[in-house]
């Protein structure tokens, strides 16, 4: 009894003798460890994650229902193939925006309001896009959509971190990726579904509806409730994610302790060191690996995915394929990526494959999967149409399996401490201006070089991100680059 117990449940059995020996055991002290697993209320918490990863699904699907009414759209307002590459294209650098205004939105007014704003935003869009009577209204609608879906980027994981426990967060943090890879093939199959492009851009807004009446009422995160000084809200949060099969003085004492360590991450985030801009570009420190970060953000989409999947319908009526056989390719592309997303997740943190292994795999399977596109393309009059559908196909599932599913994993983990939060922000912004530059000359690309041209492009692009990734990236599992040189520098001496 000369230390607190870290295990409250064994404190319970052996200090809990009376009602005021009860809550003497378990007030916390902030030099405790850290709370260890307890019974988490899943019917409580599971409702709440699953409406705060909504806005994730809602950007997946988004993606897919514009890939979906893409030709459809093309056709009624007889738009050219530079406004179709600008309704396309031009919502990726506005979703940088959107993405870098996320944080200060969320700190300012809360995780809760900062989901709600990005979804009412989202669907206020989709609604003009539905609505449209001219190319300028639905580009207007495009790039107003582009602040939502950015912000999306960033309160979704925000928020879904924030409320779970430390020992379940990994876990379901991972809803917002999944759920992001869940919605592009189910807006292929709404706009399979829909018969009218307007119906499958006002889907979007019933989707948003729904999602805005959830997220009225789940709480706020209780790391932002602590900050405004609502403390008795927060710890309201804190006590309903224990489960009740835990007694009620235990419940008490782990809301307590959790928001004793919430208290202590906000007073040393206060101190922590944070690089400037200067020192992120001129410190010898991180020199190499802001080279190495700022490369493998920008390879991720040029590669060519936004390419790949929003332009899918029209790449397929290049060989022939109909409209609906290319919808339906687009919901089993979404559902293979998703595979891919899925089992990477799964086998990251063994030992036996890491992050190099799945990185290497998928980026090996796109390089491959182009080869065979760009062939097909120069020769596509004699090529079966199932051929180029399973290439199509590979290469969905190859970017799920690597980059689509390691890129912030491996990019958060290159960048040593106080260089992190500004390399992330800096690498996000270089990927969606890589990702404009892909989709915004796709289809004048094709005209001039014919299909088989542009992807014997992305066949060089992705033959050199394969030797890069395997030259430049080591395997990351629990250290990061800034940790390796260290140890060489140390083996060395």
């Amino acid at each position: 009894q000369d230390r607190p117990s870290t295990d409250l449940f064994a404190c319970l059995r052996i200090m809990a003798r009376d009602e005021e020996d009860e809550k003497a055991a378990f007030i916390p002290n902030e030099d405790e460890a850290p709370c260890k697993d307890f019974p988490v209320a899943y019917f409580y918490l599971c409702p709440v994650v699953v409406s705060g990863a909504l806005p994730s699904l809602i950007r997946g699907y988004d993606l897919g229902i514009v890939g979906a009414a893409l030709l459809p759209t093309k056709r009624h307002f007889d738009l050219s193939e530079v406004q179709v590459q600008l309704l396309v294209a031009m919502v990726m650098p506005i979703a940088a925006a959107g993405s870098l205004i996320a944080g200060s939105i969320a700190d300012r007014f809360g995780r809760k309001l900062g989901l709600l704003l990005a979804t009412v935003v989202i669907g206020v869009a989709l609604i003009t896009m539905g609505a449209a009577e001219s190319f300028d209204t639905l580009l207007a609608g495009r790039c107003i959509a582009g602040i939502g879906l950015g912000m999306t980027f960033v309160i979704p994981s925000m928020y879904c971190a924030e409320i779970s426990p430390r020992h379940v967060r990994g876990t379901i943090t991972m809803l917002n990726p999944v759920f992001t890879m869940a919605g592009l093939p189910l807006g292929f199959l709404g706009g399979l579904l829909l018969k009218s492009w307007r119906a499958a851009f006002f889907s979007v807004a019933v989707l948003c509806g729904l999602a805005i009446l959830l997220l009225m009422l789940i709480p706020d995160s209780p790391r932002w409730l602590m900050a405004q000084g609502r403390k008795a809200e927060a710890t309201s949060v804190l006590h309903n994610t224990v489960s009740t099969s835990a007694e009620e003085p235990a419940r008490e004492a782990i809301a307590a302790q959790r928001l004793a360590e919430i208290r202590k991450d906000m007073e040393m985030s206060k101190t922590q060191r944070v690089a400037t801009w200067s020192e992120l570009f001129y410190s010898s420190e991180n020199t190499e690996n802001l080279k190495t970060g700022l490369v493998f953000a920008a390879l991720c989409p040029l590669v060519g995915v936004e390419a790949v999947f929003l332009y899918i319908v029209y790449s397929l009526d290049i060989f022939g394929v109909s409209e609906k056989d290319a919808n339906i390719v687009g919901i089993v592309m979404g559902l293979l990526h998703l595979l891919g997303n899925v089992f990477t997740t799964s086998v990251i943190d063994n030992p036996k494959f890491g992050r190099r292994g799945p990185l290497l795999a998928g980026a090996l399977g796109i390089v491959t999967s182009v080869i065979l596109i760009s062939l097909f393309g120069f020769s596509k009059g004699s090529i079966p149409k199932m051929m180029v559908i399973i290439a199509f196909c590979m290469y969905a599932t190859s970017y799920g399996l690597g980059y689509g599913s390691l890129s912030l994993t491996i990019v958060a983990e290159i960048f040593t401490g106080p260089f992190r939060s500004k390399g992330l922000a800096l690498c996000g912004v270089l990927s969606r201006v890589c990702g404009f530059l892909v989709t915004i000359g796709y289809i004048t690309l094709v005209e001039t070089l014919e299909i088989g041209g542009v992807y014997l492009i992305l066949t060089f692009i992705s033959l050199g991100g394969y030797a890069f990734c395997y030259m430049r990236i080591p395997e990351l599992q629990g250290k990061t680059i800034g940790h390796r040189a260290e140890e060489e520098s140390q083996k060395t001496s």
